[in-house]
């Protein structure tokens, strides 16, 4: 193995890791398993027939010229929202012809989500991080049911909040790379520069979340990093700044925005202050409850080593920083709290507000006293960035559910930059500690990932059936006999569920609108 690693080093000039190769490997063939056993949801045939929102004329199915992709789109920019890149670039043209090719590249998405995920924590360390990958994919196998039906594996939402998190990461790691060489004077390859301003654009065009992170990334990494020398990275921060805040802007007041938010009458006759008092609670309830427990006592934990290490190193014997110590227990009882009590709390309740707030704030002064003293205060902007994209949504209509994902996917890093400083902590018990926890997490992860995927393999004969007699149907007849999904939790919206969709199904199937269907449930014993 060592002298084929050596003639490819010698003929390609890279050194290949082949732990770090084959970690990525098994990552793509876990995650098609899971891929190519997702069918096509609620709107998805909407978006794929041109009819979501916008009936575009003289469509039949899901045939369409090119002409009438950009006379939907533009439909959608005037009167729905700005979100359009991604439909017209990624989800319409691959769910034409079902779903199949959308999941199967939407596995190279998020490996490839993962593996620059990696390679933004590798910079921040020069300890060995071969064994990260394999973490990260802990983490994800740990998502929540929730996020994953109606956010990873329901391609019309995943195209928006899983997708752009590749060019999102894309950006961060070679922004900063191209920063460090600066800063450590190497040679710089300014040809980076028009793929960092296209990276800025698919980053800040895609959807609110992703474009509120970029730009607040770039602004306080600038703030953070070099702000006292920024003449000398203005080739950097001017092109990738301006394209993010121009693509923005673009995206953020599309006329569609306006009238979509006008339709939820309530929200909108809301003051900004009163948008943001009534948001707080349930953007609070979206970073603490639903399937975010584990990520929170995750975090809780480096949290309290963090404490430990500031109080031992920097802050010992300084009656001060007590006070910050102090908040270990609240931390504990705020993990116990959420573990037991999480499904019957109200966001409204007093001591979810209170505990939830204290621990952002010692989350936030932890954090900032304990990058400073490890002189890493550069990774605060990246955890501004996460923090923005969940907190951005005080003032939108719609909170929670699969709107979290960029922020769960933006804590697995910071978890690891943490957790790889108690991995490589002096004190042996910190080590050994890690690995019981992720050998519990692995198994727990492992669990929760089997049981997802036995889930869509049950449903996936039905699907592939009620797929094949919808695409033979017969003019002759008024009624298409279909069949109910054993457990319809595997799987987002269905049409006996909500009827609505009906109409989205039959565009895209190019069926007549006064054919009815008719469900039959199998699995019915009554």
């Amino acid at each position: 193995m060592e002298k084929i690693n050596n003639k490819l080093t010698k003929l390609f000039k890279l050194k290949i890791n082949w732990f770090v190769t084959l970690s990525f490997v098994i990552i793509f063939i876990l995650l098609l398993l899971h891929h190519l056993n997702i069918s096509m949801y609620f709107d998805d045939y909407g978006n794929a027939s041109l009819s979501y929102s916008y009936l575009t004329p003289n469509v039949q199915g899901t045939n369409f010229t090119f002409a009438q992709l950009l006379e939907w789109a533009g439909n959608i920019y005037q009167n729905w929202g700005g979100r359009i890149l991604y439909a017209i670039c990624f989800i319409i043209p691959l769910l034409k012809n079902g779903i199949t090719a959308y999941m199967f590249i939407q596995t190279f998405v998020i490996t490839g989500i993962i593996y620059f995920m990696y390679k933004i924590i590798k910079s921040y360390t020069k300890k060995n991080v071969d064994f990260i990958p394999l973490v990260l994919f802990i983490l994800y196998a740990l998502i929540d049911m929730c996020y994953l039906r109606h956010g990873i594996y329901w391609a019309s939402a995943s195209v928006l909040y899983i997708w752009p998190l590749l060019p999102l990461t894309m950006l961060i790691y070679f922004y900063r790379k191209l920063t460090l060489n600066i800063k450590d004077k190497k040679k710089v390859n300014w040809l980076y520069i028009p793929l960092l301003i296209l990276l800025s654009f698919f980053s800040a065009f895609s959807q609110e979340q992703i474009g509120v992170a970029v730009i607040v990334f770039v602004v306080a990494y600038i703030l953070f990093d070099h702000l006292k020398d920024f003449k000398k990275y203005l080739k950097i921060d001017v092109p990738v700044l301006l394209t993010s805040i121009i693509s923005y802007l673009f995206l953020f007041f599309a006329p569609g925005n306006w009238v979509r938010m006008d339709s939820n009458v309530e929200f909108a006759k809301m003051s900004f202050f009163e948008k943001i008092i009534s948001n707080y609670p349930r953007v609070l309830e979206a970073i603490f409850m639903e399937g975010m427990p584990i990520f929170i006592f995750l975090l809780s934990l480096a949290m309290i080593y963090m404490i430990y290490k500031l109080y031992k190193d920097k802050y010992k014997g300084n009656k001060k920083f007590l006070c910050l110590v102090a908040m270990i227990p609240v931390l504990l009882a705020l993990k116990f709290y959420m573990k037991f009590f999480v499904v019957n709390v109200s966001r409204n309740n007093i001591s979810f507000l209170l505990f939830s707030t204290i621990w952002l704030i010692t989350m936030l002064i932890t954090s900032i006293l304990y990058l400073k003293e490890k002189k890493k205060l550069n990774f605060l902007a990246f955890e501004f960035a996460t923090v923005s994209s969940v907190f951005c949504l005080l003032l939108s209509p719609t909170v929670g559910g699969r709107t979290t994902l960029p922020f769960i996917f933006m804590i697995f890093i910071i978890i690891c930059v943490i957790y790889l400083d108690i991995f490589y902590d002096k004190n042996i018990l910190f080590k050994t500690g890690i690995i019981l926890l992720f050998i519990i997490l692995g198994i727990m992860g492992a669990r929760n990932y089997l049981i997802i995927y036995r889930g869509y393999v049950n449903n996936k004969a039905i699907n592939d059936l009620n797929d094949n007699i919808l695409k033979n149907y017969d003019s002759k007849n008024k009624t298409i006999k279909l069949y109910k999904l054993e457990n319809s939790w595997f799987g987002s919206t269905q049409s006996y569920e909500e009827p609505s969709m009906d109409f989205w199904i039959k565009e895209y199937y190019n069926i007549p609108q006064n054919v009815t269907f008719e469900w039959i449930d199998l699995y019915n014993k009554n």
